[in-house]
């Protein structure tokens, strides 16, 4: 089904991005990126996600930011 990941929350408190991958950690491939939702410095990503498939979020700062987040993780089915 689609997944959604989000920093949207009022624990975050720095400008965030998210990638998200899948795979293996010697062989990992990107998914997508999101950095910023409209006029937010939250961040989200929805993907289709596979059955069986492990998959990799990674939240980081743009121009090496850093706080506290809190990552949401939402499913659409």
């Amino acid at each position: 089904g689609i997944l959604n990941a989000t920093t949207s929350s009022n624990v975050t408190n720095f400008d965030t991005v998210i990638s998200i991958y899948r795979g293996d950690c010697g062989n990992l491939e990107c998914v997508g990126r999101n950095d910023d939702t409209g006029y937010s410095t939250a961040s989200a990503m929805a993907w289709y996600a596979e059955e069986g498939v492990d998959y990799y979020i990674r939240v980081f700062g743009h121009d090496g930011q850093t706080g506290d987040f809190r990552l949401g993780i939402i499913s659409f089915e």
